[in-house]
């Protein structure tokens, strides 16, 4: 696995090991010259389906901070986000939101 990621990075995988004493891992990236959290964002978000109609997503979890997370990647693309920690507010939401062809 180790060896696979260096690999692919360009680099390469250095191991040492002596008895009694331990092992060390090292591996070898290639520098990176340039924006490449830019690149990578603008490449995720061409890749990313765009809300075109007014879609809207349902975020659940327990964790108001993981929600509010989670919720920022829909908004970003135009979706509407709405969230829920617990699945009883949930059914009440869908009740209220979505027509009857999308109730359980």
């Amino acid at each position: 696995m180790i060896y696979g990621f260096a690999e692919q990075s360009g680099g390469r995988v250095r191991i040492s090991s002596e008895v009694g004493q331990g092992t060390a891992v090292c591996i070898d990236r290639p520098r990176h010259h340039g924006a490449a959290e830019e690149a990578d964002r603008r490449a995720a978000q061409a890749l990313a389906p765009r809300a075109e109609q007014g879609e809207t997503v349902l975020v659940v979890d327990d964790a108001p901070a993981v929600r509010m997370l989670v919720r920022e990647v829909p908004e970003d693309l135009g979706y509407a986000a709405l969230s829920s920690p617990a699945t009883r507010r949930l059914r009440r939401w869908a009740t209220a939101i979505w027509s009857p062809a999308w109730r359980c």
